[in-house]
């Protein structure tokens, strides 16, 4: 596990310094799947986090601001009401030296642990080559639905949700 040398910054977003929300931006607009990336979008997030190697940014993540539309393209609109929250925006700098670390793995426990006990659902392409869906089945979630095609992507993605531990 390479998590020892990381340190992880997973918090509101009003306690993010303009200079890190800036570094954020800057990663997710290199992650290349949010459509208009901005400080905005990013300071409606429930809870963003950062990794850092020293004093190095190599990924983010969040609990996002709700959009339901995943539901209805899934075609499963009825389980809409019964989620509240969304795990996003995961990204690791693609470099060898962090593949395979559980780098994302960790950041993603911990944005989960600020919502523990309540369901959540992510998005991502289903594509086996996609480490993020392997991720996503590890952490709980159930792929569920029909996948559809992402409007900024044109790839296919899948709504997947994990429901709270009772």
């Amino acid at each position: 596990m390479y998590s020892y040398k990381m340190k992880y910054k997973v918090d509101v977003p009003e306690n993010f310094e303009d200079e890190q929300l800036n570094l954020y931006l800057n990663l997710l607009i290199k992650q290349g799947q949010v459509a208009n990336p901005n400080i905005e979008k990013i300071k409606s997030c429930s809870f963003l986090g950062m990794v850092y190697d020293n004093d190095r940014p190599i990924g983010i993540g969040a609990i996002k601001q709700v959009y339901k539309t995943p539901f209805a393209k899934a075609e499963i609109p009825e389980l809409a009401d019964e989620y509240d929250f969304e795990l996003g925006y995961i990204y690791i700098v693609n470099e060898e030296r962090y593949r395979g670390k559980g780098i994302a793995k960790d950041l993603c426990n911990r944005l989960l642990e600020k919502i523990s006990g309540k369901n959540i659902f992510a998005t991502t392409e289903e594509n086996d080559e996609n480490s993020m869906k392997f991720l996503l089945q590890k952490l709980g979630f159930a792929k569920k639905g029909k996948a559809y095609t992402g409007a900024k992507t044109g790839k296919l993605i899948g709504l997947y949700l994990r429901t709270a531990k009772i």
